[in-house]
């Protein structure tokens, strides 16, 4: 009799591209995110290489990103002194 129960729970792991660490879907389990199995990057890494492709909406390069998109610097420190409460 076939066990079908056990190939389910398995999960397929892959190699980072960037950092060469082990990584699957259960990695992605905790952040907004999901894995590439065609270019698989870990969760970190993944974001990462998002934000260095990306630019504020002022025209620098992005080095955050938040809910509403990738920010700078500059625009990030602007955006968390709104949620700053003294």
């Amino acid at each position: 009799m076939w066990d079908n129960n056990s190939s389910d729970e398995e999960q397929e792991e892959f190699e980072c591209l960037d950092c060469g660490c082990t990584t699957s879907e259960a990695d992605f389990e905790a952040v907004d995110d999901e894995l590439n199995q065609q270019v698989p990057r870990c969760p970190d890494c993944q974001s990462s290489h998002r934000i260095s492709h990306a630019t504020c909406d002022c025209g620098e390069p992005a080095s955050h990103e938040v809910d509403s998109g990738f920010i700078c610097d500059d625009c990030h420190d602007h955006y968390v002194s709104g949620y700053i409460r003294d």
